[in-house]
């Protein structure tokens, strides 16, 4: 694995079925969801991505954060900040 996962996806919008789930939070900190909660990993990306369930299976795409909506599991203000690039997955087939 890279040791930014953010290169990991493509880039494109992520679909209705995809979700957030991994964003730099400040020098290289991270921070990621698997869909029922939000986490902070200090400076483990790869255990960010196992937390997030991110595989090619699950069709990683990068996009910006659009910064409309909650993030499920977030409360203490743990959502990137808006037109943030961030990694969006799917649940794997």
């Amino acid at each position: 694995m890279p040791t930014n996962p953010l290169k990991l996806g493509r880039k494109m919008k992520p679909t209705m079925k995809h979700r957030p789930a991994v964003w730099e939070c400040m020098l290289g900190a991270v921070y990621a969801s698997d869909g029922q909660t939000v986490r902070y990993f200090d400076y483990d990306w790869d255990a960010a991505v196992a937390f997030a369930g991110v595989t090619d299976e699950t069709d990683p795409r990068t996009a910006p954060w659009p910064g409309t909506h909650s993030l499920p599991g977030d409360r203490h203000g743990m959502a990137p900040r808006r037109g943030q690039t961030i990694l969006w997955t799917r649940e794997a087939r």
